[in-house]
């Protein structure tokens, strides 16, 4: 009989946001957000460079290393904040 693998898979709500005066990225969890983006060591620290490089589960696992915020003490931004495409539809 063929053996059947099941994964875990583990949801995330993913978002952007200045902390602090800085730029970042993090896992929102109830009222609070876990600033993973603090540690993002690839250059640029936003979203689209993580999940380019296939990073975010990585440092999602590791989030236990990560300070965590209020939202009421964050700054809301786009979830992507430097997307290279941006589509429009026209209605007539």
């Amino acid at each position: 009989m063929p053996r059947l693998e099941c994964y875990h898979r583990q949801e995330m709500k993913l978002a952007s946001c200045r902390i602090q005066e800085r730029r970042t990225f993090g896992i929102v969890e109830g009222e609070r957000i876990v600033d993973i983006g603090r540690l993002w060591t690839g250059g640029d620290t936003d979203l689209r460079a993580a999940l380019a490089a296939g990073r975010v589960s990585e440092l999602a696992a590791r989030k236990n290393e990560a300070e965590s915020f209020s939202i009421r003490e964050i700054e809301w931004l786009p979830v992507i904040t430097n997307p290279d495409k941006i589509l429009c539809a026209g209605v007539n």
